[in-house]
Protein backbone atom coordinates (compact mmCIF):
# COMPACT_ATOMS: atom_id res chain seq x y z
CA UNK A 1 0.00 0.00 0.00
CA UNK A 2 1.56 3.36 -1.07
CA UNK A 3 0.45 6.93 0.89
CA UNK A 4 2.00 10.33 0.03
CA UNK A 5 4.54 10.92 2.76
CA UNK A 6 5.45 14.50 1.64
CA UNK A 7 5.72 17.01 -1.62
CA UNK A 8 8.59 18.69 -1.66
CA UNK A 9 10.47 21.63 -3.31
CA UNK A 10 13.94 19.50 -3.97
CA UNK A 11 17.16 22.05 -4.37
CA UNK A 12 18.05 24.20 -7.32
CA UNK A 13 21.54 22.04 -7.81
CA UNK A 14 21.57 18.53 -8.62
CA UNK A 15 25.47 17.15 -8.68
CA UNK A 16 26.05 13.22 -10.31
CA UNK A 17 29.28 12.25 -11.40
CA UNK A 18 31.31 14.58 -12.91
CA UNK A 19 28.12 17.36 -13.31
CA UNK A 20 26.00 19.59 -11.68
CA UNK A 21 22.79 20.40 -12.91
CA UNK A 22 21.97 24.22 -11.98
CA UNK A 23 18.08 24.09 -12.43
CA UNK A 24 15.87 26.65 -13.51
CA UNK A 25 13.39 26.27 -10.30
CA UNK A 26 13.37 23.27 -7.64
CA UNK A 27 12.38 20.27 -8.49
CA UNK A 28 8.88 19.27 -7.20
CA UNK A 29 9.86 15.87 -6.04
CA UNK A 30 6.39 13.34 -4.17
CA UNK A 31 8.09 11.17 -1.57
CA UNK A 32 5.58 8.37 -0.30
CA UNK A 33 6.24 5.00 0.96
CA UNK A 34 5.14 1.57 -0.25
CA UNK A 35 5.50 -1.43 2.40
CA UNK A 36 9.70 -0.35 3.66
CA UNK A 37 10.44 0.91 0.60
CA UNK A 38 10.29 4.85 -0.24
CA UNK A 39 9.21 6.19 -3.78
CA UNK A 40 10.20 9.51 -5.19
CA UNK A 41 8.11 10.44 -8.07
CA UNK A 42 8.44 13.97 -10.66
CA UNK A 43 5.00 14.12 -12.84
CA UNK A 44 6.69 17.34 -15.06
CA UNK A 45 9.47 14.82 -15.93
CA UNK A 46 8.25 11.47 -15.38
CA UNK A 47 11.09 9.84 -13.33
CA UNK A 48 10.04 7.61 -10.52
CA UNK A 49 12.54 5.93 -8.37
CA UNK A 50 13.10 4.52 -5.02
CA UNK A 51 15.26 3.16 -2.38
CA UNK A 52 15.26 1.27 1.17
CA UNK A 53 15.75 5.21 2.61
CA UNK A 54 14.63 8.76 1.90
CA UNK A 55 18.10 9.28 1.03
CA UNK A 56 18.60 6.59 -1.07
CA UNK A 57 15.73 7.37 -2.96
CA UNK A 58 16.49 10.56 -3.81
CA UNK A 59 20.36 9.34 -4.87
CA UNK A 60 18.66 7.26 -7.22
CA UNK A 61 16.36 10.00 -8.59
CA UNK A 62 19.33 12.12 -9.06
CA UNK A 63 20.95 9.19 -10.92
CA UNK A 64 18.10 8.37 -13.02
CA UNK A 65 17.74 12.36 -13.82
CA UNK A 66 21.00 12.64 -15.15
CA UNK A 67 20.75 9.24 -16.87
CA UNK A 68 17.50 10.66 -18.47
CA UNK A 69 19.30 14.12 -19.53
CA UNK A 70 22.65 12.65 -20.91
CA UNK A 71 20.32 10.01 -23.13
CA UNK A 72 17.51 12.31 -24.21
CA UNK A 73 18.44 16.12 -24.19
CA UNK A 74 21.64 16.04 -25.62
CA UNK A 75 20.35 13.86 -28.54
CA UNK A 76 19.29 15.34 -31.86
CA UNK A 77 15.69 15.49 -32.48
CA UNK A 78 16.20 13.31 -36.00
CA UNK A 79 17.29 10.68 -33.60
CA UNK A 80 14.63 10.76 -31.43
CA UNK A 81 10.90 9.75 -31.45
CA UNK A 82 8.10 12.09 -30.57
CA UNK A 83 7.24 11.05 -27.43
CA UNK A 84 11.08 11.34 -26.83
CA UNK A 85 11.39 15.21 -28.19
CA UNK A 86 8.66 15.80 -25.76
CA UNK A 87 10.61 14.98 -22.90
CA UNK A 88 13.48 16.35 -23.84
CA UNK A 89 12.11 20.27 -24.26
CA UNK A 90 11.03 19.55 -20.32
CA UNK A 91 14.31 18.43 -19.51
CA UNK A 92 16.18 21.53 -21.16
CA UNK A 93 13.77 23.83 -19.75
CA UNK A 94 14.32 22.26 -16.52
CA UNK A 95 18.29 22.50 -16.67
CA UNK A 96 19.53 26.17 -16.78
CA UNK A 97 23.64 25.29 -17.19
CA UNK A 98 25.72 22.22 -15.98
CA UNK A 99 28.89 22.65 -14.38
CA UNK A 100 31.56 19.99 -14.96
CA UNK A 101 34.19 19.26 -12.09
CA UNK A 102 36.47 17.01 -11.80
CA UNK A 103 36.96 13.57 -13.99
CA UNK A 104 34.22 11.24 -14.75
CA UNK A 105 33.69 8.37 -12.53
CA UNK A 106 34.27 5.41 -15.49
Amino acid sequence: MSNVHEIINYRTKLSCKNRIYHLTEPLKLQISKMDEYFIIHNALLGIETGGSTIQEAVENFIEDFDFAYQNCALVADDKLKQVAIEHKKKLLATVDHIESVGEADG
